[in-house]
């Protein structure tokens, strides 16, 4: 009688893991997508509350309790695909997926932010210092419009955000100019090259690659910065540039990117 392969039990731990981890990225990806299209259908079977911000809590604690249990079958069978190729190209797929989902929609529900960054942008481009007047002066009365002025946040003050950002407000205007998706797009293309920093600095020190799902799919980053387009896409990848600049001996380059 044939004897069972001994070795054959990791690796069908390993296959399921992996089953796991790709449907539970899958659900997650569905929520992504549909967002807040998925209200309208849960209030009617549940009593959750009509408004955005609350709707928002509920997908939010969906999404973070799929993310912990794919946190904890990463670090369960780490040894086994802490190498694996296939598994770190799934990883980073479905979070470039994730983002993707959240671009087209209108981050007015969680956070105005973004719009306050274009209007920036804008009076910038018209040769305007940004810190002079507030949005509701009569010297900017020309440059509003129906589109981002209304949206805009404490219209009476000048702009809080520093001159880094500022220089990035401008940049994004020239390229995309006053489109919501097109900027969303551009903080998350920093989000995205976010990954790949994090995936060196994993390797600098001797980690999985795997590991950085942790980053990947949290669910506060990618709502923070592809649904919300907020500066934190800028923000994180200056910072994680700057610890992998360090970590691999150029404390001036880190330097640089750490004051960016």
């Amino acid at each position: 009688m044939e004897k069972p392969n001994q070795n054959s039990s990791p690796f069908i731990h390993l296959k399921c893991a992996q089953v796991v981890l790709v449907g539970l990225g899958l659900l997650s990806g569905f929520i992504y997508f549909f967002n807040f299209r998925l209200q309208r259908f849960f209030t009617q079977f549940a009593a959750i509350s009509k408004t955005g911000i609350h709707f928002y809590v509920f997908i939010f604690l969906i999404l973070s309790v799929l993310y912990l249990i794919s946190i904890y079958l990463l670090f369960k069978h780490r040894s086994l695909w802490v190498h694996s190729k296939s598994m770190l190209f799934v990883i980073l797929i479905l979070a470039v997926i994730f983002r993707a989902c959240l671009l087209p929609t209108d981050p007015a529900v969680l956070s105005k932010d973004m719009y306050r960054y274009i209007w920036d942008g804008r009076v910038q481009q018209n040769g305007i210092n940004p810190y002079q007047h507030p949005p509701d002066a009569d010297e900017l009365r020309e440059l509003r419009d129906n589109k981002i002025y209304p949206s805009l946040n404490r219209k009476s003050y000048p702009t809080l955000y520093p001159a880094g950002a500022q220089i990035f407000f401008r940049l994004f205007h020239m390229i995309v100019g006053e489109s919501v998706t097109g900027y969303k797009s551009l903080m998350t293309l920093f989000d995205v090259l976010t990954l790949f920093v994090l995936l060196a600095l994993l390797r600098v020190y001797g980690f999985g690659d795997t590991r950085v799902l942790i980053y990947a799919w949290n669910p506060l980053v990618i709502f923070e910065i592809a649904y919300s387009g907020h500066l934190e896409g800028l923000t994180v990848f200056w910072m994680v540039l700057a610890l992998y600049l360090n970590a691999t001996h150029k404390p001036m380059l880190a330097i640089a990117s750490l004051a960016i």
